[in-house]
């Protein structure tokens, strides 16, 4: 028997077949055979035939009866069914490896090529051999040390040093009144472009006061904190960002009169 036939034989004793006579539960139960129970001899025997092609097999299925007809039908079309999905799967399994293979294929030549191109520059410059030491006195800063110096430069930069630097403004500066006196002013007035350096140390020092309130107002989450200590951190936060805000909002008045009138 070929694998078709096999297939066919399979199909056959799994599907359900009616009942021919009827019979009391007991006579029933006896009757029940797996489906290893059934013999050659209760398989139709037109799927022991030797059909050339599909057409064959239709045409030797006469001496069978109406039932093993249907039956046999159902089978081949379920078969022919199985066999389409999977040329269908193997196609697609063939387009996805070959998509996958020329992908590959373009990473490793995209990398033999910057990898030649890294190499051409030490192929006329030799590095040289060096023996560097980290020195026993460097050490991983503390989480304060990192906190102080980053709100440093923040100082620093939002205070307009580099500006100061190159223009160099004078600290302040001065203006006459209607009689005539001359009164300093910290703030050059009409110019937002440009400042006198305790304008922007001023300004810088409202700047850093907020972020540290909001830095205060991040560290209250932590859960092992005393429930006074969080109370504390909370209130100075907000103090600290009310302070900022308004001190800002009045230097900017100071500056420009006209914003937001």
């Amino acid at each position: 028997m070929n694998k078709k036939q096999i297939e066919l034989i399979e199909l056959w004793i799994r599907s359900p077949k009616p009942p021919t006579n009827v019979l009391s539960p007991r006579e029933n139960q006896q009757q029940i055979r797996s489906p290893s129970s059934y013999t050659p001899d209760s398989i139709p025997s037109c799927i022991f035939d030797e059909p050339g092609n599909e057409i064959e097999i239709i045409a030797s299925e006469s001496s069978c009866s109406s039932s093993n007809v249907a039956d046999i039908q159902h089978v081949s079309s379920s078969i022919e069914y199985e066999t389409s999905n999977k040329s269908n799967l193997n196609k697609n399994q063939n387009a996805k490896s070959s998509s996958t293979i020329g992908i590959s294929f373009l990473r490793l030549y995209k990398r033999k090529i910057m990898e030649s191109l890294y190499r051409l520059p030490f192929t006329i410059v030799q590095c040289p051999n060096l023996k560097l030491k980290k020195p026993s006195w460097i050490r991983k800063p503390s989480n304060t040390v990192v906190l102080f110096g980053l709100l440093v430069s923040y100082f620093l930069v939002t205070a307009g040093v580099i500006y100061d630097i190159i223009v160099e403004p004078p600290s302040v500066g001065s203006t006459t009144d209607e009689y005539g006196h001359h009164k300093p002013v910290a703030f050059m007035a009409w110019r937002i472009n440009g400042q006198y350096i305790m304008e922007g140390l001023a300004a810088s020092f409202m700047f850093t006061l907020g972020g540290l309130g909001f830095i205060l107002l991040d560290q209250t989450n932590k859960p092992n904190m005393p429930r006074l200590n969080r109370v504390l951190m909370i209130i100075c936060s907000f103090i600290f960002i009310l302070v900022a805000y308004c001190a800002t909002k009045i230097f900017i008045r100071i500056k420009m009169p006209s914003y937001l009138t």
